[in-house]
């Protein structure tokens, strides 16, 4: 079986010469709570209330149901990372 080399792009190595998922990167977060960016307070509640305040206009004032639930999902989601799963500094 040949796999994709990710040291190499474009380059196709055997299975068997790959030492698998070990030299991979980590992921890349979604949203790392713990970036510099989210040290301010402010940049923390803009960053829920923005998209908080965006899903009621999308829920109340446009009556778009599914745009307004995914931006209310997006600013719950932020607020569980920035202030439930934060380690304080």
């Amino acid at each position: 079986m040949l796999v994709l080399n990710l040291d190499k792009p474009g380059q196709v190595v055997p299975l068997h010469q790959t030492d698998g998922l070990a030299r991979r990167k980590p992921a890349m977060k979604f949203l790392d709570p713990n970036d510099p960016f989210f040290r301010n307070a402010v940049v923390r509640w803009l960053t829920v209330l923005v998209p908080l305040g965006w899903g009621l206009v999308e829920l109340l004032w446009r009556q778009e149901p599914f745009w307004g639930l995914l931006f209310l999902g997006a600013a719950g989601y932020a607020g569980w990372m920035l202030f439930v799963v934060r380690k304080r500094d």
